[in-house]
């Protein structure tokens, strides 16, 4: 129960996520390393007669590795106003610049099984936005380094 509490106070205090700092100074795996805090939502679209979009919120702690995997020990998702479910993944992630201009935004694509998320990077890699739009769905998330 106070891992619960402490996600959701986590939640909380992500909505007001870091601003961008400047420039970074390089964009690879160590760009990102370290544990982050998140929280998201976003609507699920289930195919069928009718199609349903059900409305999904989530927060959690993501460790990514230098190595280009991730794990996430620990994440909460409450679907359609229901009970919170608690769930924990893993996969892997690539970081790369995508254009000399883009003044040291690092792009990340992170792979969980079928679904693939992009992100940008700010202040060093201390927060990335990102979203995904996979099979029809539109989620949105804030990440929050709180350890390297």
């Amino acid at each position: 129960m106070q891992k619960i509490k402490t996600l959701l106070a986590l939640g909380a205090l992500l909505g007001s996520a870091a601003a961008y700092a400047g420039p970074q100074s390089s964009c690879n795996s160590s760009t990102v390393e370290g544990t982050y805090a998140y929280q998201g939502s976003g609507w699920i679209t289930t195919v069928g007669s009718p199609t349903t979009r059900t409305p999904i919120n989530f927060v959690g702690v993501r460790q990514f590795n230098a190595n280009g995997t991730f794990t996430t020990p620990y994440s909460l998702a409450v679907i359609d106003g229901g009970t919170a479910v608690p769930s924990t993944t893993g996969g892997t992630y690539s970081v790369s610049d995508t254009t000399p201009s883009s003044k040291g935004t690092c792009v990340v694509n992170d792979t969980q099984g079928l679904y693939t998320h992009a992100g940008v990077t700010s202040d060093n890699g201390n927060h990335i936005s990102f979203i995904s739009t996979a099979s029809g769905n539109t989620i949105s998330w804030e990440y929050v380094r709180v350890s390297r």
